[in-house]
């Protein structure tokens, strides 16, 4: 459910962070990220705010050329729905990935990377058929006193350096950093969305990461 009011929220981060870096370095980020970012041209502003615990559930790293690989991991998430309102939550849940190389820059917005899902798109040719479109995520409807649980909607992909040097933005070298997940839900009956963060999460980039070719 990544509404676009989620979107902005995502936005305002990016906005943040790319204030440490030019302008062109900022769009050549968000670029290399894969993702188009619509505004709309009226903002809402979450009603309220949670926070959820996450961990990580599985990770690999998978081949994508002879200098580039890509650390893909899967994240378990949990909430407590503290708020007075029933909350419509995506399932599985989707999320946007700030990145950060110490915890300090994490807590103060100044994200090295910004990952998002990236948007599909499908070549059809004269004569075809148009794809068919997935059915909508499954919803939970949380209560307040309740406890969400769930994975997140699919394995989030985070491009590491295997040979040469990249710009920060494009490529993470060996080493730790910290992750912060994003996403909301929807105060069921109205429009307004609840903003949902998580604790910091620790990472890993292996100096030497056994790669493999994944589907």
């Amino acid at each position: 459910m990544m509404t676009a009011t989620f979107l902005i929220l995502a936005a305002i981060a990016v906005a943040g962070s790319a204030a440490a870096m030019s302008l062109r370095n900022a769009v050549h980020c968000v670029l290399l990220a894969g993702m188009i970012l619509v505004i709309p041209a009226q903002s809402q502003i979450a009603k309220e705010h949670l926070v959820m615990e996450a961990k990580i559930e599985s990770k690999r790293y998978c081949k994508v050329n002879s200098t580039k690989a890509s650390l893909e991991i899967q994240f378990r998430v949990a909430l407590k729905n503290t708020t007075r309102e029933t909350i419509t939550m995506e399932q599985p849940l989707g999320v946007v990935l700030f990145v950060s190389h110490t915890l300090q820059d994490l807590q103060h917005g100044k994200y090295q990377m910004m990952l998002y899902a990236p948007d599909v798109f499908f070549r059809v040719k004269p004569g075809d058929k148009a794809p068919t479109t997935e059915p909508a995520s499954p919803q939970a409807e949380v209560k307040p006193g309740e406890i969400f649980t769930g994975e997140t909607t699919e394995e989030r992909p985070i491009p590491i350096a295997l040979n040469g040097k990249f710009p920060r933005w494009e490529a993470l070298e060996p080493g730790r950093y910290f992750v912060l997940l994003m996403s909301d839900g929807v105060i069921q009956g109205t429009d307004d969305f609840v903003k949902i963060t998580s604790q910091p999460i620790e990472i890993i980039v292996d100096t030497h990461p056994k790669v493999e070719k994944c589907p």
